[in-house]
């Protein structure tokens, strides 16, 4: 049986700390230049930093296909806390809460698709559409040390990977537990990242799940053979195991990641990336290739095969960027293609996948023989005000194809509005954010019931934030 952080045992670790002898220590990097040595356990404390955010969400979604319109409000605030380092070793902690203040009822189910509300319930608990309060997580509890370009990390907190990552653009972003190490190594121009995950908490949920446990808490979708899959609370599974290694060399950053999902799957990454100077105007052009294959492990999460993650498939994915930027604005063109027989399947609960034509709203996650573009364009108007377009275009395959369309995807146009603004003066710290995605279905003859969320919607969201 893998071995598993307790938490418990952690907490002793750290209040085993005030048994240190606390006369004049050496301090290796405080946050205050002038003050050389710690006098006591406290002044770690005293002298660490703390930052966060506030912030309150407004979110609604308007149905071309007669469905209810739908509308949420939340209010919030995330907070983090690190202490200051002594040989290299600190302490940090954070949580994040979140209250309903309006909006229509989360837990009434669309009349016409007899589905629930799927963005709006994401900034409260997709677990329990009622819970409206008790909606608080902590989100971080962790050693660190570091020492010459090494450092690791164990307990709970912030992991940010292609496809393992933090995404805060909700009122709660995902949350993993274990252990992180990275190595830099400036003379050979390379770092490495490796770790161990046990637990993770899933975006919009408060609660804390192994590794297992956490697949099929969004959606689980439809078995290759077009049955119900049953996989939800049913995976066995040890944790999941990632590595990185990643090197420049003559101005090409080479970026290769493993993921290891034990007793499930084998995902394979890498991606490739170079930018080059066009004259002495400030232009320049970059480019990138990416490419990912998966594979099964043992029996894909269970024996039984109605009950398994991953079934027995291959998986390719190919894609590829081409861009052009210059001071205050880029733009790029973005492909993506699957092949193979299988679906490119990697848990959503455990992020969102980085796919250089990703864009917001939109995943490939269930997919395969599919074939997606983006056309991406970002602008600053002005030194605090920023306007990103998007357009995006995904060929899935047949609906009812489920070998290869685990959700019943279809084919879509999207597109995308995104503004950012940042005040200054008495309101520094304030940012405003509005975001707006449409998309369109391209089968004009798909039942109103499989639009729901999937197209023919329009989507809007204004975040309000106050950094500090």
């Amino acid at each position: 049986m893998a071995a598993r952080l307790n938490l418990y045992h952690f907490w002793a670790i750290v209040f085993g700390l005030a048994f240190v002898p606390v006369a004049e220590l050496e301090a290796s990097d405080p946050p205050d230049s002038t003050q050389k040595t710690v006098h006591h356990l406290a002044w770690l404390f005293s002298h660490g930093e703390f930052h966060g955010h506030l912030r309150t969400y407004g979110m609604s979604t308007l149905h071309e296909t007669g469905s209810e319109p739908v509308f949420a409000l939340a209010t919030g605030a995330r907070f983090h806390y690190h202490t200051a380092s002594f040989k290299g070793f600190s302490m940090g902690l954070g949580g994040v809460f979140t209250f309903r203040v309006a909006g229509t009822e989360l837990g009434e189910k669309d009349e016409i698709s007899g589905a629930l509300p799927r963005f709006e319930r994401q900034l409260f608990d997709v677990t329990d559409p009622e819970n409206h309060y008790e909606l608080d997580r902590l989100d971080e509890l962790y050693l660190h040390w570091h020492h010459r370009g090494f450092e690791i990390t164990g307990g709970r907190f912030v992991l940010n990977t292609p496809f393992v990552n933090q995404q805060d653009t909700r009122m709660k972003p995902y949350a993993s537990q274990g252990i992180d190490l990275q190595w830099q190594l400036p003379k050979l121009r390379s770092w490495l990242q490796a770790g161990f995950l046990n637990h993770v908490s899933p975006r919009s949920t408060v609660s804390w799940y192994n590794i297992g446990e956490s697949v099929g808490i969004y959606n689980t979708g439809f078995n290759p053979d077009g049955s119900q899959s049953n996989y939800a609370g049913n995976i066995s599974s040890g944790g999941l195991g990632y590595l990185n290694l990643g090197h420049h060399w003559k101005g090409i950053r080479f970026d290769l990641w493993n993921y290891w999902f034990d007793r499930v799957s084998w995902s394979s990454y890498l991606q490739v990336t170079k930018a080059w100077s066009l004259g002495d105007k400030g232009w320049k052009l970059n480019a990138g290739v990416e490419g990912m294959a998966q594979f099964q492990l043992a029996d894909g999460g269970n024996a039984d095969p109605s009950k398994t993650y991953f079934p027995d498939q291959q998986v390719y994915l190919l894609g590829s960027r081409i861009g052009l930027e210059k001071e205050s604005w880029n733009m790029s063109l973005n492909s993506l293609h699957a092949f193979g027989p299988g679906r490119f399947t990697f848990p959503t609960e455990w992020g969102r996948e980085q796919f250089f034509a990703t864009l917001s709203r939109g995943r490939m996650e269930g997919l395969g023989q599919f074939h997606s573009l983006s056309l991406r364009g970002q602008k600053h108007l002005h030194p605090d005000w920023t306007i990103g377009i998007d357009l995006g275009h995904l060929s899935a395959p047949d609906l009812n194809d489920f070998s290869v369309n685990k959700y019943q995807q279809m084919s879509y146009f999207q597109s995308n509005v995104d503004i950012t603004w940042k005040f200054h003066q008495f309101l520094e710290g304030l940012e405003l954010r509005f975001l707006y995605v449409h998309k369109r279905a391209y089968n004009a003859d798909c039942p109103k019931a499989r639009l729901y969320y999937q197209a023919d919607y329009h989507h809007f969201n204004l975040i309000a934030q106050i950094h500090f």
